[in-house]
């Protein structure tokens, strides 16, 4: 466990810093333009001389609404930094616990 979770906290520092969110739908000129997006709330970029959040995820490039759960995987996706440093912190935790309680355990022993 600890090797993947070392993995995953590597991903998540590498990732467009956050936290993100869904930034909402915007319905192009026809359906082939239409598309859902998450965007980073701290990094940012420069796009036409003004600073921007940064796009992090667009959905795929046409008009999917009322067919597919988009905007619920956009949510997700947005979410995703933040939950996954929740539940890090949440694993090591808990790691430290089993640990204390293996040491009382193993003093009792003896």
């Amino acid at each position: 466990m600890k090797d993947s979770l070392e993995e995953i906290k590597e991903r998540l520092e590498r990732a467009t810093s956050g936290p993100w969110r869904y930034g909402g739908y915007i319905r192009g000129k026809d359906k082939f333009n239409s598309q859902d997006f998450v965007v980073s709330e701290t990094a940012k970029v420069r796009c036409r001389g003004e600073e921007e959040e940064k796009l992090v995820c667009l959905s795929p490039n046409y008009e999917s609404r009322g067919f597919s759960n988009e905007e619920n995987d956009m949510v997700f996706i947005a979410n995703a930094p933040s939950d996954i440093e929740w539940l890090i912190e949440e694993v090591e935790r808990l790691q430290k616990a089993i640990n204390r309680i293996e040491n009382i355990i193993e003093k009792r022993r003896l």
